[in-house]
């Protein structure tokens, strides 16, 4: 048994003890030649859109879809792992924060996705640099225990998805999205319809779930919704105020949901196309503001919460209802309250200015948010100055609210597949109103140029809306100059 053991391991023995020749070192040279190589292992790119991944290819990591996709007429599937880069990078500096995000569990591959674009995109865009912790924190915590929440929150990411593929020409149209999205929004008003019946509903859900049905309604242009939602979440901390107008929970209501629904409401208010009941939305509006003082500002919110306290109160004094069937706007005269409010925002802007001058100038993501918050302010405080004095006489106003706009367009560009989108005014009212008021051709030009290169929404406006209003106003002011010329 040895032996043929033996004998028959010989032969492979005596080959692999052979000399190799000249052909055997020939092939030896090409099976080197031949062999497979393997990249070296490393730590594999995680940044990349569903879609790339899933074909194998290198993502060119545009936001909010990237070209590599869209160029090639496939649709974005946005990206998963992002979430994940965040939750990591909060674990680092907020392990409460990172905690509670980790336990909204999602088995629904759609469900995942819209999430992820709400946390990395709907999320930032609605805070405008202010209210950050409600958006991209107490949303997101409320959303993990309560269902109408939850709804609503991969609702507007959806929808929020959908609005931003459809200014993308080159994303193809793609139903599910916004299917998807009236389906979930459905199941917020059926779920928040069922525990009001209940008395089940905490005042923070129905105030939050106001707040996020406004922002949907707004994004598919249901004024009609939005603004029964709005009127709403306000009558609910009218009564707050009214029923514990000294107690805890009445001061931290209007702190955390009254400068969000004031935002609203002021956007609401000032759009002249629109058929709301203004008087008691002026009422409550101002029932809600926080009491004016002089002290100094402790920080960006203090300082909006009391510009526009100012401002409601500026625009409710300035415009008057008429003709209720048709709920006309007409202009109050100038007078001594004119000059109370003048007063005020002069005050307000010192104390505003003695706030910011202390903002550091370094050029890091923090400070920049800061300073894009405070022009923002700047830009509203000059809008209600104009309300309060006679806009003839106000043509630095414009000028001035003009080079702050086109700076905030400057500083805020999104990329071409994302147009902006905000819960408060930005620079679409004031652009609109400038091009209306001022007396001069060239501003009204040049708010109207400026438009153009500000695509979005904010509130109840839009670029596309207010862009016809200034158009038309345009082609009436070229007349009246073109008239003038020839006389």
């Amino acid at each position: 048994m040895a032996q043929s053991s033996s004998s028959t391991n010989k032969p492979l023995r005596a080959s692999t003890s052979k000399a190799p020749s000249s052909t055997s070192n020939k092939s030896l040279s090409e099976s080197k030649k031949q062999r497979p190589r393997y990249r070296n292992c490393g730590t594999p790119v995680r940044t990349g859109c569903r879609t790339c991944k899933i074909r194998r290819v290198k993502c060119d990591e545009e936001k909010p879809f990237c070209k590599k996709c869209t160029s090639t007429g496939r649709s974005c599937d946005g990206y998963e792992i992002l979430a994940d880069l965040k939750k990591k990078t909060l674990a680092k500096k907020s392990p409460s924060i990172s905690l509670e995000l980790a336990y909204i569990v999602v088995e629904d591959p759609m469900e995942q996705q819209m999430l992820d674009f709400f946390r990395t995109f709907t999320a930032p865009e609605l805070s405008g640099n202010f209210a950050v912790e409600f958006w991209e924190k107490r949303i997101l915590q409320a959303a993990t225990i309560e269902p109408s929440i939850r709804h609503i929150t991969l609702a507007l990411g959806a929808i929020h998805k959908h609005y931003c593929e459809r200014h993308q020409k080159s994303v193809p149209y793609d139903g599910l999205t916004q299917a998807f999205a009236f389906r979930q929004y459905s199941k917020a008003i059926s779920t928040l319809r069922n525990s009001i019946v209940k008395d089940s509903q905490s005042l923070d859900v129905t105030l939050i779930s106001c707040i996020l049905l406004i922002c949907f309604d707004c994004l598919v242009e249901d004024h009609t919704s939005a603004m029964v939602h709005l009127n709403s979440g306000l009558r609910i901390l009218d009564d707050i105020h009214a029923l514990s107008a000294s107690s805890t929970m009445a001061s931290r209501c209007a702190i955390d949901y009254s400068p969000l629904l004031l935002a609203v409401g002021i956007c609401a208010v000032a759009d002249p196309n629109n058929t709301i009941p203004r008087r008691t939305c002026w009422g409550i509006l101002k029932r809600i503001g926080t009491p004016l003082r002089s002290a100094p500002f402790e920080s960006l919110e203090d300082a909006r919460y009391a510009l526009q306290t100012l401002g409601i109160d500026v625009l409710s004094q300035r415009f008057s209802t008429m003709f209720d069937s048709e709920d006309d706007m007409v202009l109050t005269p100038f007078g001594p309250m004119g000059h109370s409010h003048h007063v005020a925002l002069q005050d307000w802007h010192q104390r505003f200015e003695n706030f910011t001058q202390d903002f550091p100038s370094d050029t890091n993501d923090s400070t920049h948010a800061k300073h894009v918050a405070a022009a923002f302010l700047r830009t509203q405080y000059h809008l209600f100055c104009m309300n309060a004095t006679e806009p003839h006489s106000l043509e630095h106003n414009f000028e001035e609210m003009l080079n702050l706009s086109e700076k905030l367009i400057l500083s805020c560009s999104s990329p071409k597949s994302m147009p902006r989108l905000m819960v408060d005014t930005g620079v679409i009212v004031p652009l609109a109103y400038t091009a209306f008021k001022s007396p001069q051709l060239e501003h009204k030009i040049r708010a109207n140029e400026l438009l153009l290169r500000a695509p979005g929404r904010e509130g109840l406006w839009n670029t596309d809306v207010a862009l016809r209003l200034v158009e038309e106003e345009l082609s009436v002011a070229r007349k009246g100059a073109h008239h003038v010329l020839i006389s």
